[in-house]
């Protein structure tokens, strides 16, 4: 049993002692008036008792408020799920700068739950027996769910069904969560509920307001997305409402073939020893830059066209740019730079060889889609890609610019959320309705279909409406019952101790 229970329990002794002492004073006889003389020093006792622990019970309180207190071991466990969150990255959340903000947030938190419950009392919020009925059929089916959870690390053999739930329900009961506790829990909740509704049921959005936000958020989104293409593209795969589009953009889907686990691997270790081997070589070939042979070139002959011009960055070969009768390189470094070249060329028949593991399926695909198959089809048998059968793509597919070149300016910046290889199969494809060839990218095969052009520019009012209306009744919504809870945090006259948490 906790202090609190502790003490509520005292209170409770010393108000039963004292009404019945007040029903004896009223019917006084010889006898009784000896009993009362006996339940004073009772009732004296239970004071002095009270007297004494009131220092531990006030070090409990960790907030009060009009008509009631916060107690530590109710606060206790939430703060305890905040520090086993830093304990999984090996820190200690006592004595961070963290500490006192997420007592403090932990705090309000509870007194606001504990206002407005005494404020659906306060304006008589009772539930519905329907309602009733429902928070008993969730607290019995949150118990059960418990049972199915936990029940096979209480079975023993030879225990029925019925002796293993009994078995949790008693493991429940004994850490104060059986289903008394989970009913207490939900019934609060929809006592909440109904506080909610309360606080926002006079919320409005005017058509005029509609007209407002869209207008405010055209503007926004204009100056944004014609800065970044790389949040245009996010905020369309996060499913945001978008009010205007930027040029050159159409809508794509693809069938991915993708690498599997280790293929995966594989393509990770070829790619990466490719880009150190040209990072080698380039430095291999630019270790003779200062000793190289001065550009020379041919005097024109008599009909006007140069017999030579020698060049070593002009070569693309590396014999001729490091050519000894050119420079003064030494003969093993020419060699050192073929080496490095076969190096270089042998892994890329190896990743050339590990798409070619992909390549049958991919045909396949290609030869499906020609036949006339569906797009949607060839996605649901093939593709490996989460975002096509997930919301927004699986509706609405990818937002592609056509015209995609990485640039970037002091004044602008261009990125694409895509795999360049992506961006250069959406590209590729010349019509709607029709799909890339096969292409290499980081995942595997991209096989992307033309869905739509996209119309640049704002987008009408009439296509966003509804979701700026549902947008404006959230906002407002949102405010109006922050404003009333802190109208009655204001009333409350609340107190906080953290030096006591």
């Amino acid at each position: 049993m906790t202090f609190r229970k502790g003490i509520c329990v005292l209170l409770a002794v010393l108000i039963v002692v004292g009404v019945v002492g007040l029903v004896m004073v009223r019917n006084q006889s010889g006898d009784q008036k000896a009993r009362l003389a006996e339940m004073e020093a009772q009732l004296a006792d239970a004071q002095a008792k009270i007297d004494q622990y009131y220092p531990y019970f006030e070090a409990q309180v960790v907030a009060e408020y009009d008509g009631g207190f916060i107690f530590r071991d109710d606060v206790m466990p939430e703060y305890e799920y905040y520090e086993s969150m830093y304990s999984q990255y090996g820190m200690s959340l006592t004595g961070t700068a963290y500490e006192a903000q997420i007592k403090q947030n932990i705090l309000r938190s509870a007194v606001s739950t504990a206002v407005q419950l005494k404020m659906a009392d306060t304006l008589g919020l009772e539930l519905t027996a329907e309602e009733i009925a429902q928070v008993e059929a969730d607290a019995n089916e949150t118990l059960d769910h418990y049972v199915e959870q936990y029940g096979e690390h209480f079975a023993e053999e030879g225990m029925s069904d019925e002796e293993v739930r009994q078995a949790v329900i008693d493991y429940l009961e004994s850490n104060e969560y059986g289903y008394n506790e989970i009913y207490n829990a939900m019934y609060d909740y929809a006592r909440l509920d109904a506080v909610y509704a309360y606080a926002v049921k006079d919320v409005v959005v005017t058509e005029e307001e509609v007209q407002a936000a869209y207008d405010a958020d055209l503007a926004a989104d204009e100056e944004a997305y014609a800065a970044s293409s790389y949040d245009y593209e996010t905020a369309r795969n996060n499913g945001e409402t978008i009010l205007w589009n930027p040029e050159g953009y159409r809508t794509v889907k693809q069938v991915l073939i993708a690498f599997d686990d280790d293929q995966t691997a594989r393509y990770k270790e070829i790619t990466a020893r490719i880009s150190s081997l040209e990072a080698e070589l380039e430095e291999a070939k630019a270790a003779p830059a200062a000793t190289e042979a001065p550009e020379t070139t041919e005097e024109p002959d008599a009909a006007g066209t140069a017999e030579a011009t020698v060049s070593p960055k002009a070569s693309s070969t590396p014999e001729a740019t490091l050519a000894p009768e050119n420079t003064d390189v030494p003969e093993e470094t020419v060699r050192a730079v073929k080496e490095i070249q076969a190096d270089l060329d042998a892994a890329n028949a190896e990743l050339d060889a590990l798409y070619d593991e992909l390549m049958p399926k991919a045909q396949e695909v290609v030869k499906r889609f020609e036949a006339g198959d569906d797009i949607g089809t060839l996605i649901a048998e093939y593709g490996e890609d989460p975002g096509m059968t997930q919301e927004p793509g699986m509706t609405t597919g990818y937002y592609v610019c056509k015209d995609y070149t990485p640039w970037q300016t002091e004044e602008n910046t261009r990125v694409s959320v895509w795999d360049s290889a992506f961006t250069a199969a959406a590209a590729s494809v010349d019509a709607v309705g029709e799909i890339s060839e096969p292409t290499r990218g980081s995942y595997g095969f991209y096989i992307v279909y033309y869905l739509a052009d996209v119309p640049a520019g704002a987008v009408p009012l009439e296509e966003v409406h509804d979701a700026i209306l549902e947008a404006q009744q959230a906002e407002k919504t949102e405010a109006a019952y922050n404003d009333q809870v802190n109208q009655w945090m204001e009333e409350a006259s609340v107190t906080y101790y953290l030096d006591r948490f």
